[in-house]
């Protein structure tokens, strides 16, 4: 279920499994969110009473989690957005409980120049609800393993760098330091 981020009335997820695995955390509970932030994770905050105008929903048989990240996300875009977009990206991702996405580099033009990560962040800010990340690509885009231009030898602080996944980097050619 999705929810409206504009909507900031209290949110109240009554019944759940609520899990926290950062917190040691794995009971039959309520968690209660509001102004956009969860305020509380506990037994019976339904039965002790909440905020006037907060939505109450029934979540018997459902998990309350942090959200998950998923780490290797092919997204079309740049260059492919009919097969998948940011956008739909997003959207898929935001319906299974991921939260983040991290773009994988292989693209066409592949992600490996600073001004196609600030591209991935712009459309993400205007079209994704999820977080977005780009994956740069740290080798060529024809997959020789060769380091790639911009990326490679950069301190570029907006996107992860990363060896394409089909082959190794078979030579630094470059030192960060």
């Amino acid at each position: 279920m999705l929810i409206d981020r504009r909507d900031r009335r209290p949110i109240l997820l009554a019944n759940a499994r609520v899990m926290d695995p950062s917190r040691d955390l794995d009971f039959s509970g309520d968690v209660l969110i509001a102004d956009g932030a969860i305020r509380e994770a506990k037994r019976g905050i339904g039965a002790a009473g909440v905020p006037e105008g907060t939505e109450v929903i029934e979540c018997r048989g459902h998990i309350v989690a942090p959200g998950l990240i998923d780490m290797r996300a092919f997204i079309g875009e740049p260059g492919a957005e009919g097969r998948e977009s940011i956008a739909s990206a997003s959207q898929a991702a935001a319906a299974g409980g991921v939260t983040t996405i991290i773009c994988q580099p292989e693209t066409a033009p592949a992600i490996d120049d600073p001004t196609i990560v600030d591209f991935i962040h712009r459309r993400a800010r205007d079209t994704g609800i999820v977080h977005v990340h780009a994956m740069a690509a740290l080798v060529d885009a024809d997959l020789l393993g060769m380091p790639s231009g911009p990326m490679a030898c950069s301190r570029n602080r907006r996107a992860a760098v990363s060896p394409c996944c089909v082959r190794p980097v078979s030579s630094a050619g470059c030192r960060i330091s």
